[in-house]
């Protein structure tokens, strides 16, 4: 078996770079599942997370990033009506 060459390593690597830039396009996997009573789990791909509605509006945990908190904030609205703390 040949070691790996230098060149063989740069052209690997400049492959990876390639090809990396085209994941952030892929659209992300998001879902809410109700639990139980209130209790709410949201998904961001591997990412879940836990939502509770209450009377007074919706405590939520950690969305991950900037694009679930969106997403959430705006599903959350859109189903339950009520203002969010985070």
């Amino acid at each position: 078996m040949k070691p790996v060459t230098s060149r063989a390593f740069a052209v690997a690597c400049l492959a990876v770079t390639l090809l990396v830039p085209g994941a952030s396009h892929v659209q992300a996997k998001r879902a809410i599942t109700h639990i139980a009573g209130d209790l709410y789990r949201s998904r961001n791909n591997f990412h879940h997370s836990v939502f509770l509605v209450t009377s007074d509006g919706v405590i939520a945990n950690d969305p991950i990033n900037a694009d679930a908190a969106a997403w959430l904030e705006a599903e959350i609205s859109k189903r339950f009506d009520r203002p969010i703390s985070i």
